[in-house]
Order: C-alpha cells, then sequence, then structure tokens
C-alpha cells in the first residue's frame, strides 16, 4: 500500500505489520512435534481448512483424501488439524468419521501446532501469512461456487489469491483453486515438502521475502512515533 500512496503524492510511513511480532513459537519442530505427542522422527502433515463453515465443507474431504493417499506412500507421515477459534468441533467430526486417516485435533496453541508440522495445506487467508512468517513449507488453497468464483475473478484486478504472493508481488507460495483443488494436484506437492531435503530452506527463502514485505518489527511504537513526530512538526 505504500507505493499506491506514494503515487498519490501522500505522505506515507511503512511501520511494520503486526504480525511481525506476533507470529512467534518458543518450540522448535521436535519439541512441538513431542508436546503433541506425536513421533518427533516422522514427518507432520498439517490440515488448515479455515474458519468458517462453508470453507470446511469445501475443502476439508479433499484434504482427509490427500492425506489417506500420502499415508498409502507413506504410513509414517502424521496428520494434525488445528481447530480454529469459533468453530464447533461437531462440524468436522462427520468428515473425520469417514476417512481412514488417524487425524490428531488441536484446540489453541496454534503457533506451536504450525511449528510441528513439516508440510501444510490451507485455505486462503491470514493464516497463510502465520505459516510463511513461521517458515513451513505449505500449499494455498481455496475452492467457492463457480459462479462466485467467476463473479469475482471479473472484479478483483489483483493476479494473487495468497496473501504471501499478494504482499511480495511474487508467486511465492503455490496457490491451487477450484478444480485444481484435488487429491492429484495436492498429494504430488505435499509429499515433495514433507521428504525433499530442500523443502524447508525453501520455505525459510519464502519466510524472509514475506519479512521484508511486511515491514520492521515494533510496528505499534512505530505507529505511535510516526504520529508524534507529525504532531511535532505541525506544533513547531
Amino acid at each position: 500500500e505504500q507505493t499506491l500512496y506514494e503515487k498519490a503524492s501522500v505522505p506515507v510511513k511503512c511501520v511494520g505489520h503486526p504480525l511481525v511480532d506476533a507470529v512467534h513459537s518458543d518450540l522448535t519442530s521436535a519439541q512441538a512435534k513431542s508436546h503433541f505427542s506425536l513421533d518427533e522422527n516422522a514427518p507432520v502433515l498439517g490440515l488448515f481448512p479455515g474458519s468458517r463453515r462453508s470453507e470446511v465443507e469445501a475443502l476439508l474431504p479433499v484434504m482427509l483424501a490427500t492425506a489417506e493417499h500420502i499415508q498409502q506412500r507413506d504410513s509414517s507421515i502424521q496428520v494434525i488439524l488445528p481447530l480454529a477459534p469459533g468453530l464447533d468441533r461437531a462440524l468436522i467430526e462427520p468428515f473425520l468419521s469417514q476417512t481412514a486417516v488417524k487425524v490428531k485435533v488441536i484446540s489453541g496453541e496454534f503457533y506451536d501446532v504450525v511449528r510441528s508440522c513439516n508440510a501444510i495445506v490451507a485455505a486462503s487467508g491470514t493464516v497463510t501469512l502465520e505459516i510463511a512468517l513461521l517458515g513451513i513449507p505449505h500449499l494455498i488453497t481455496y475452492r467457492v461456487a463457480p459462479l462466485t468464483y467467476h463473479i469475482l475473478k471479473r472484479l478483483v484486478k489483483i493476479p494473487y489469491v495468497g496473501l504471501c504472493n499478494i504482499v511480495t508481488g511474487e508467486n511465492v507460495v503455490t496457490e491451487l483453486l477450484q478444480k485444481q483443488v484435488s487429491v492429484s494436484e495436492l498429494a504430488p506437492r505435499l509429499l515433495y515438502f514433507l521428504t525433499a531435503a530442500d523443502a524447508k530452506q525453501n520455505a525459510e527463502s519464502v519466510q524472509q521475502q514475506v519479512l521484508k514485505a511486511l515491514g520492521p518489527s515494533g510496528g505499534a511504537e512505530n505507529a505511535a512515533q510516526a504520529v508524534i513526530s507529525f504532531i511535532d512538526a505541525k506544533s513547531s
């Protein structure tokens, strides 16, 4: 947004996004796995289907089918799902009861849950920015009714839907939308994240790009100082 204001000759200062300071986990990956009673030596796949009923109903079934496909390839892979605040567990239980995948559902401790994962598939939203800031390999997914998608596609002029890609202006995290949200598209990418030696390194590179795009730490204090400086300038 800074560039937008500058083009309009509006005085502007980037003070830093609050997530830069807020997103944090004191645990290592192994410690986080142990904390949630997971095998420290086995990969963990995170399923993050969103916080709205419509998101869960559209995305969780294909996420679970993907996890089942992946476990058929490698039975050691563990699956974890953080229950979004305000989301009733009863909503996801019917989906969990219809899959052979054993899913550990966790309420709270969100950043520690992210830290425990080796790969994540997530609904598009702020959560993907948080995952990127913790340096975890992930995919961005979203699916809405076809008519809704076609209307939005005409109205929205930016090339990306994922916040990581929007703030950096680059396609740094793969986005799979609509018909691309399928086992055949998700599974190979997630298996790569779970097994490739360079997947974590690439995710940490994305982390640095996102951090740079979001501005400095101390956003709240920086904002206060900017306001004080503005007032002082006007008073003098």
